[in-house]
């Protein structure tokens, strides 16, 4: 009986543990897909394009 109970235990913290997992995950892949953060990143990665193509004709 005890190994029922045991068993029981640990797949029900294994449930609640990877549900907090997947849920932290979650928020932080919201957090980063915001309008904001697109265009923050996309105005980083042309301002970098910008940088090398100049850099390029320097040389």
């Amino acid at each position: 009986m005890l190994r029922r109970v045991r068993w029981f235990s640990l797949g029900m913290a294994a449930g609640v543990g990877g549900s907090a997992w997947v849920v932290t995950r979650l928020r932080r892949a919201r957090q980063r897909l915001t309008p904001a953060n697109i265009g923050r990143a996309a105005a980083g990665s042309v301002a970098d394009l910008l940088d090398a193509g100049s850099r390029s004709l320097q040389s």
